[in-house]
């Protein structure tokens, strides 16, 4: 079996594995670091067999260095979760 190969943006930086949906299958989330245009949070959310969904990409800064994540519980600020990313000043 050959494993897949899942686009993961522009210009990858940092990577972590997490649950995002809250489903308990793995999730991908990748920080994308461009320095000319806005920064991208690549999100690709796990299928349960261990394959994954097409890449769903957000907007969040410049140049962005990492990205973590921890209890939901967190992260949630007025009843919006968040998802805290690090950019370079």
């Amino acid at each position: 079996m050959v494993a897949p190969i899942y686009a993961a943006g522009r210009s990858p930086a940092c990577g972590t594995m997490a649950g995002v949906t809250g489903d308990e299958f793995p999730d991908l989330v990748v920080t994308n670091s461009a320095t000319s245009t806005p920064g991208m949070v690549t999100v690709l959310l796990g299928n349960g067999n261990g394959t994954f969904q097409s890449l769903q990409s957000y907007a969040v800064g410049m140049t962005l260095q990492g990205v973590l994540f921890g209890w939901w519980d967190d992260f949630e600020i007025g009843g919006i979760t968040a998802e805290p990313t690090a950019s370079a000043a």
